[in-house]
């Protein structure tokens, strides 16, 4: 499973694309029984993401590939899951949402801000 989800990460970042990537929350009460399996898949993309992050430690401007951990137990509580206790309902779409969004605000600002800029001193330059 590892093989095609790091094909999957290296294709999207040789289009220049960033790619955030999530482990697997091993502490919803329906998967606990996977625990063992799911501690060795989050192992490996663990694995995957530090060994990315160290080789490209000294490129610039290189897609970035990012780790959301959900399993830090964040999506274990009771509230946040679906009435089948193993899929996601809004709260826990939230807290995805929001982890997420941590992830990926940086790289947005450093990709839209010169953008947005280079709009507002051009709209700025016509005006005069």
């Amino acid at each position: 499973m590892t093989k095609n989800l790091i094909a999957i990460c290296e294709y999207l970042r040789a289009k220049g694309m960033h790619v955030l990537l999530c482990d697997i929350p091993q502490e919803i009460p329906a998967m606990r029984k996977h625990r063992a399996r799911i501690k060795k898949l989050n192992r490996q993309i663990r694995q995957y993401v530090n060994r990315r992050k160290e080789e490209d430690a000294d490129k610039k401007d290189v897609p970035q590939l990012r780790l959301i951990h959900l399993s830090d137990g964040s999506l274990a509580r009771t509230q946040s899951l679906a009435f089948d206790g193993q899929h996601l309902n809004s709260a826990g779409y939230k807290i995805l949402g929001e982890l997420a969004f941590a992830e990926a605000l940086p790289l947005m600002i450093k990709a839209e801000l010169p953008a947005w800029l280079g709009m507002m001193n051009k709209e700025g330059a016509e005006k005069k």
